[in-house]
C-alpha cells in the first residue's frame, strides 16, 4: 500500500514540475508574442500616420 502511494506522489510531483515548465514556456512565448504585437502595432500606427 505504501509503495503505491509513494509512486503516485512521485508521479504527481513530476506532473506538477512538468506543468510548471509548460507554464513558464507558455509565459515566455506569450511575452514574445506580446512584444512582436506591440512592435507591429507601432509600425502599423507609423504607417498610417504618414
Amino acid at each position: 500500500m505504501s509503495t503505491t502511494t509513494t509512486t503516485t506522489t512521485i508521479i504527481h510531483k513530476g506532473r506538477i514540475l512538468i506543468d510548471l515548465e509548460a507554464v513558464s514556456i507558455l509565459k515566455s512565448i506569450n511575452k514574445c508574442l506580446l512584444a512582436t504585437l506591440s512592435i507591429n502595432r507601432r509600425r502599423f500606427v507609423d504607417f498610417f500616420a504618414h
